[in-house]
């Protein structure tokens, strides 16, 4: 896995957490990988109910003037919405290795890097046949991720 050209994420604000309640962030190719492992670490199964097929994010190539969906890997939601990896005082049992959508986005930074971080990710994605392949393997969700231009 490319490691992200970013610094994580720090804050944990309610601004911030505001996504880890509604709709967790999209998993970038390693990502998956690193989870299951820190899952099987602590002892607990990954599941294949904890990550969920989204219907994914649009992202607009300007070249084209099109809209491209780009469909992604999320860690699942709970029946509140929430997501599985928050525990009961809602804290984050992975945060350590949280999916890309997560540890480098956070409510404080300007669209324009936010939007340059999501193309970033979402480029990884289009460029990894495998990650498209282990998102078969996953139920599908309705999360869609924001269009990025």
């Amino acid at each position: 896995m490319e490691t992200p050209p970013f610094k994580r994420t720090v804050c944990a604000c309610s601004g911030c957490t505001a996504n880890c309640f509604r709709q967790p962030g999209y998993l970038i190719p390693g990502d998956l990988e690193r989870i299951e492992a820190k899952l099987d670490a602590d002892g607990r199964s990954a599941e294949k109910t904890n990550f969920a097929a989204s219907p994914g994010g649009k992202v607009i190539d300007q070249r084209q003037n099109t809209v491209v969906v780009v469909q992604t890997i999320t860690p699942a939601r709970k029946p509140d919405g929430s997501c599985v990896f928050l525990d009961a005082n809602r804290y984050c049992t992975i945060h350590e290795v949280s999916p890309f959508g997560c540890a480098y986005y956070g409510q404080h930074m300007t669209h324009a890097e936010a939007k340059r971080r999501s193309m970033w990710g979402m480029g990884r994605i289009l460029e990894d046949d495998a990650y498209r392949e282990r998102r078969r393997e996953f139920p599908e969700t309705n999360i869609h991720n924001p269009v990025a231009r």
